[in-house]
């Protein structure tokens, strides 16, 4: 009787064990997925963050050298109007993002006098800007120059191209000439590229698959300890 009972105490313990190890591989892969999706959301926000750091910044940095011009012309060192011609140049052949993105300087009732050459956008140097929408309907230069007299800030936009939507975020400044600059990128450049900054994001899903290794491993010790306890 006692070996028939042992037997079936052992079938039970054993099947309990198992029982208990498949919840804690489940619980590894519940934290495991968790991780890398919440983990990589938070890198991909953080990156998010640095792309707008990296806009303002570049902005920032060409409003200087434009107003260094203005306060050259204000000191006699040089005429306002090549202070001025010097800071249009300045800011058209300005780029950040590695070269890959350029500057607009504008004035406050909407004319363009610098720009990048770009496809999305047809309108050229003289043009009036003021009413021009975007695919929602959003006047986006008066919110330029409207960021740029609040004293600089973030604008959102969206355009239609080849068919899909195009999202932007752009930054705009003031500056001590009668103009405002800024410059913008796309989120499907960001989108696509995101990836490419992502050490972060592979630092946090290493820490979160080392949680669920770490869930693995009580879960087994707990389930065992338990099932020992019961059974013996």
């Amino acid at each position: 009787m006692k070996a028939k009972k042992s037997k079936k105490v052992e079938r039970q313990w054993s099947f309990e064990y198992k029982f208990s190890s498949i919840l804690a591989v489940v619980a590894f892969l519940f934290v495991s997925m968790t991780g890398v999706v919440v983990m990589t959301r938070a890198a991909r926000d953080d990156i998010k963050a640095s792309f707008d750091y990296e806009l303002r910044t570049a902005v920032e940095t060409v409003s200087s050298g434009v107003d260094a011009l203005y306060d050259q012309s204000q000191s006699g060192e040089i005429s306002y109007e090549l202070a001025y011609d010097l800071a249009v140049d300045l800011v058209d052949n300005a780029s950040w993002n590695d070269g890959r993105r350029g500057f607009w300087a504008m004035t406050y009732e909407g004319t363009l006098l610098a720009k990048v050459d770009s496809n999305d956008f047809s309108q050229q140097v003289g043009d009036s800007v003021y009413d021009w929408q975007d695919a929602d309907g959003l006047y986006v230069e008066r919110e330029f120059i409207a960021a740029a007299k609040g004293g600089g800030g973030y604008v959102n936009f969206r355009m239609d191209s080849d068919g899909t939507h195009n999202s932007f975020v752009g930054y705009a400044l003031p500056t001590k000439f009668d103009f405002l600059i800024d410059a913008t990128y796309d989120m499907n450049y960001f989108n696509d590229n995101w990836g490419d900054y992502t050490n972060p994001a592979a630092t946090r899903v290493i820490v979160a698959n080392a949680l669920g290794v770490a869930v693995v491993a009580v879960g087994f010790l707990v389930g065992r300890s338990l099932c020992k306890a019961r059974f013996t």
